[in-house]
């Protein structure tokens, strides 16, 4: 086994693109055997990770690299930005996981995932959800509200968060209005329609009975 975890260890390397055949290897090892610590320490494994996913040089961007390790061990889609709602859940169950986490880091993770998104070192701008719903809500009011339904549950959840989100109230009122005129739109949802706008596929939002419950709440904001 050590052998075999060795081997795929190796073939984790930033200087040339090998896809996602290592990670997928180690994942796959790491699943279906009985790893000891012992064998994860000398394969390299833990050093060879860090490498893989913190790196600023190689072949392939560092986004890259990491949004193809969020999709062999946990399943996310690698272009989430164009993937329907059913399949990005575990998308926010990380995020949620993450925005939860009690460290010196948490409002900093918090103002820059959900307020004010991040410019990183190159200048690149990284969307936070609030800019996210406000970019989806015309082409894909579906996953606007599914950004909104993760909030309300954050707020739920973490009293940081909703003092944070009443101090910018600016910034996503108008979606509390928004998703007023959605809802207002449909009437009570049909046998047809599923119980939550995250078991579809569709771009487009339905009044579901999960929307009115995340619509109560927002309005109790």
């Amino acid at each position: 086994m050590l052998n075999r975890l060795c081997s795929a260890t190796d073939n984790l390397t930033i200087e040339e693109d090998n896809g996602i055949q290592a990670l997928q290897e180690i994942c796959d090892i790491m699943r279906s055997s009985d790893v000891s610590p012992f064998e994860v320490i000398h394969s390299g494994l833990v050093t060879k990770l860090l490498q893989y996913l913190t790196a600023n040089s190689g072949i392939v961007i560092r986004d890259e690299r990491i949004r193809r390790f969020l999709h062999v061990f946990l399943n996310c889609p690698i272009h989430y930005q164009t993937a329907p709602c059913n399949e990005v859940r575990s998308i926010f169950a990380l995020l949620m996981e993450l925005l939860l986490l009690k460290d010196p880091l948490q409002l900093k993770r918090l103002k820059w995932a959900v307020i004010d998104g991040h410019v990183n070192e190159k200048g690149k701008k990284f969307e936070g959800l609030l800019s996210t719903i406000r970019s989806f809500h015309l082409s894909d009011s579906s996953r606007s509200y599914q950004c909104i339904k993760f909030l309300v549950q954050l707020c739920n959840r973490c009293s940081l968060v909703k003092d944070q989100l009443m101090k910018t109230s600016s910034k996503w009122q108008w979606a509390v209005k928004w998703l007023e005129k959605k809802m207002s739109d449909y009437w009570a949802p049909s046998s047809t329609v599923p119980l939550s706008n995250e078991d579809s596929n569709q771009k487009s939002f339905q009044r579901t009975v999960s929307a009115q419950v995340s619509a109560s709440s927002l309005y109790k904001s």
